[in-house]
């Protein structure tokens, strides 16, 4: 694959397959580089970002395995996700306590906020990627 930079005028667009959390955490990184010029594709086939397989449960029983103080989704800000779980319905919360992972699915998706309105920066499609193709200039296309 050619790494071919944009025509003149034209931001960096990035494809991520895959909006479970690595792909939300992925997308949120690099929209929050610090240049802003990169635009952004989230394809994800289920109904819902940031959940995947791990976090979208409901059951309240299926707890995180990792104390929320170690789960903030910003490393710019450690107690991120403590944070929210504060103002998300559980005031009481503290960095040792091992959350519900549907809760934190329900964070991970809130993630994504700030660039969901713009659709030059994010595009979010609800979509099942089955192969990739490169044509001979080097562009790449999801199907």
């Amino acid at each position: 694959m050619n790494a071919t930079p944009p025509p003149a005028g034209r931001r960096p667009h990035v494809l991520i397959v895959g909006g479970g959390a690595s792909g939300v955490l992925m997308a949120a990184a690099l929209l929050a580089r610090p240049e802003g010029a990169l635009r952004v594709t989230l394809v994800e086939r289920g109904p819902l970002l940031g959940r995947g397989l791990a976090y979208a449960t409901e059951r309240p029983e299926h707890l995180l395995n990792t104390p929320a103080a170690l789960m903030s989704a910003r490393p710019d800000l450690p107690d991120d996700f403590v944070a929210w779980l504060r103002a998300n319905g559980t005031p009481g919360a503290r960095g040792a306590d091992f959350a519900e992972r549907g809760r934190y699915g329900r964070y991970l998706e809130q993630i994504l906020a700030p660039w969901r309105g713009d659709p030059g920066r994010l595009r979010c499609l609800r979509a099942e990627v089955v192969r990739l193709d490169e044509d001979r200039g080097g562009v790449v296309r999801a199907r």
